[in-house]
């Protein structure tokens, strides 16, 4: 009014100084400014709008907090010789401006392909790894849309991604595969990491992208699903009990022939994804010491040496030799344990042993010419005679 006071002040302005519109009603225009400034606006702003109706220009605020900011600034004067003025935070426009090129200054380091979409869908900006990328010229792929390097349905689901976004509880980012078309060449496989731009209540302002060309990453799964097809189909054939843990002790592979070893029913294709340490103790009780086969277990994962032959014996009375096999892949440690029953061949060498001790009690016999069989032990020993006579 025209002693100075405010009589009517909205939400946004309010906002502006840190104050409530009611308690800045009835309060003069002085507490806004420093006072540096009064004498400019009482000197200068206030004799221009008397003349000319009318003044814009650059002033300084003075927030309820005492801090200060550059504002753009608008007073006219009404019919009733009422001012009504109007300001804008320079502050957080130049704050905006330092992000957007500390943005760009950051994204043009990326040697990633970095996009940003308006409100609209369509490219606002893109980096130089972007533009290299798809071989077009930066005045062609600004403003236009991304079904200049996607397919329909690549953009469907794109847009479909954004909608999860800007749901009430959606995600921060999401990452997913696509296709990007270039000027020239064959389609490149690309994740795409994407968010929205900050807004404020409805007002959508555009969303961001890194691609990520992941072409020699799908070569080297396509390459792995190669070797673990041959890999799967010798130890499927292998005559031993076999099984392939990761880092974490889930089980990457086994076969079938690894339950006839141990004498349990294990499906080689419900056994993958389980914990190898679950497992063990369920199957520990096969063994006649239990907690030995456990500790052996851990023992062997703590040294990751190589071992081999170790017997083990089952309760049914056969017994089983485990070699224990530490490697690494790409993705870190892993551990290969093979099982073979071996009861067959240790019978064997103990029948084997003992026709050995056989032949080598006969010739001994046969050196003194008097010998016989006790059927009983299937031994042979001198006659009481040759024995007396041997001895004396």
């Amino acid at each position: 009014n025209e002693d100075g006071e405010y009589i009517y002040v909205n939400q946004a302005y309010a906002d502006i100084y840190g104050y409530d519109p009611d308690k800045m009603e009835g309060k003069h225009w002085e507490l806004i400014y420093p006072d540096s400034d009064t004498a400019m606006v009482r000197d200068v702003i206030l004799p221009t709008v008397a003349e000319d109706g009318y003044w814009s220009g650059e002033t300084t605020g003075l927030r309820a907090d005492g801090t200060t900011f550059v504002e753009d600034h608008t007073v006219a004067q009404t019919e009733t010789s009422e001012l009504v003025c109007s300001v804008r935070d320079r502050s957080v426009e130049q704050e905006q401006e330092m992000a957007l090129t500390q943005f760009r200054t950051l994204v043009e380091t990326l040697n990633d392909p970095v996009y940003v979409l308006d409100e609209t869908g369509q490219f606002e900006y893109v980096n130089d790894a972007f533009i290299e990328m798809v071989g077009y010229e930066r005045e062609r792929i600004i403003g236009a849309s991304p079904t200049l390097i996607k397919s329909s349905e690549v953009v469907d689901r794109s847009e479909s991604h954004l909608g999860r976004l800007l749901s009430s509880n959606g995600p921060d980012s999401v990452q997913f595969e696509i296709e990007v078309q270039p000027a020239k060449g064959e389609p490149i496989p690309c994740e795409d990491h994407m968010g929205v731009l900050p807004y404020e209540g409805e007002s959508f302002e555009g969303s961001v992208g890194i691609l990520r060309d992941i072409s020699e990453r799908k070569k080297r799964k396509e390459e792995l699903e190669q070797t673990n097809t041959v890999l799967r189909t010798i130890v499927e054939n292998l005559p031993m009990g076999v099984l392939v843990e990761d880092a974490e002790r889930d089980v990457l592979m086994a076969n079938d022939q690894l339950g006839e070893t141990l004498g349990v029913p294990i499906d080689s294709e419900e056994v993958i994804g389980r914990d190898c340490a679950t497992a063990a103790e369920e199957f520990k009780s096969r063994f006649t010491d239990p907690e030995a086969f456990i500790e052996a277990i851990s023992e062997r994962l703590e040294q990751r040496e190589l071992v081999q032959n170790e017997e083990l014996q089952l309760t049914d009375g056969r017994v089983l030799e485990r070699d224990y096999v530490p490697y690494t892949l790409s993705e870190g440690e892993a551990n290969i344990w093979l099982y073979r029953d071996v009861t067959a061949r240790k019978q064997q060498r103990q029948e084997l042993e003992q026709a050995n001790e056989f032949l080598s009690q006969t010739q001994t016999v046969a050196d003194v010419g008097g010998w016989e069989l006790d059927r009983r032990t299937e031994s042979l020993r001198w006659t009481d005679e040759v024995s007396v006579d041997h001895i004396d």
